[in-house]
């Protein structure tokens, strides 16, 4: 087997990522300056549709930063969660978190949002049921949270029983937790977790299906609207790129910092 070296591989990732970035922020700015002509206005006259398609989608765009983002912290909470109750000695904690994850990861995540939101919903008052939003939001984290949960659950696994037992020579079995535990583990599983971040980040285009006008509804709504379905859909592709090509890189700078 050929071993290539570690810094031939982190170079060609960085000439990737630029080569990735740079392509997609220029047909992303030569689509809004220099699109194609290929609609008409309402005197019949050509004009480029992705200015005002852009502004459109941005408002989208709005919408799913904040469900993405109440997503994020729920599922990273309730995941560090399920990984303490994965490997936890007391047999109920264990089994409840085992349940939880076996389950989870066998219902599809589109499947999941419609139970939370036409179905829990009738079980509920007509005064407090849950809005698209919160079922999007909950839908999400309850998915992720799970897939979360194993990455922790690696994590810890993963740490030398030589520096948890040194650990508890000095601390409490709280202070051994928060202070060598469970740093060591997000520190370890860190690019599992941020591949767990940018797949929530792609499913929550599925949110549309409540009719949520987050990026995705949004440019359904406007291809639908102005018969535009490849040139919008084009542009919200290229936006869903932009958005992990970025977290991708706070990741690594993560990665970096945490190293050093």
């Amino acid at each position: 087997m050929v071993h290539w070296p570690s810094s031939r591989r982190n170079g060609s990732a960085e000439i990737a990522w630029y080569a990735v970035t740079a392509a997609t922020l220029l047909l992303i700015g030569g689509l809004i300056r220099f699109g194609p002509a290929s609609a008409l206005d309402a005197q019949g006259k050509p004009y480029n549709p992705f200015p005002p398609m852009t502004f459109v989608l941005l408002r989208g765009l709005a919408l799913t930063g904040q469900i993405v983002g109440l997503s994020l912290l729920c599922s990273l909470l309730g995941g560090i969660l399920v990984g303490i109750g994965r490997v936890s000695r007391y047999r109920v904690a264990n089994f409840a978190a085992s349940v939880y994850v076996e389950t989870i990861r066998g219902v599809p995540l589109l499947v999941l949002l419609f139970m939370i939101y036409f179905g829990l919903n009738q079980f509920l008052p007509p005064g407090q049921k849950l809005s698209a939003f919160a079922s999007a939001v909950l839908g999400l984290s309850i998915c992720y949270s799970a897939f979360m949960g194993e990455a922790v659950r690696a994590g810890i696994e993963a740490i030398p029983p030589e520096e948890i037992e040194a650990g508890v020579l000095e601390g409490t079995t709280a202070q051994v937790f928060w202070h060598v535990i469970l740093p060591r583990a997000l520190r370890t599983v860190l690019p599992a977790v941020a591949n767990e971040f940018i797949a929530l980040l792609k499913d929550s285009s599925l949110v549309s299906i409540l009719a949520i006008t987050e990026l995705t509804r949004a440019g359904q709504e406007f291809a639908s609207s102005k018969f535009l379905y490849f040139e919008t859909y084009t542009m919200v592709a290229l936006i869903y790129l932009a958005l992990t090509l970025a977290l991708s890189r706070v990741v690594r700078q993560l990665e970096k910092s945490w190293a050093a």
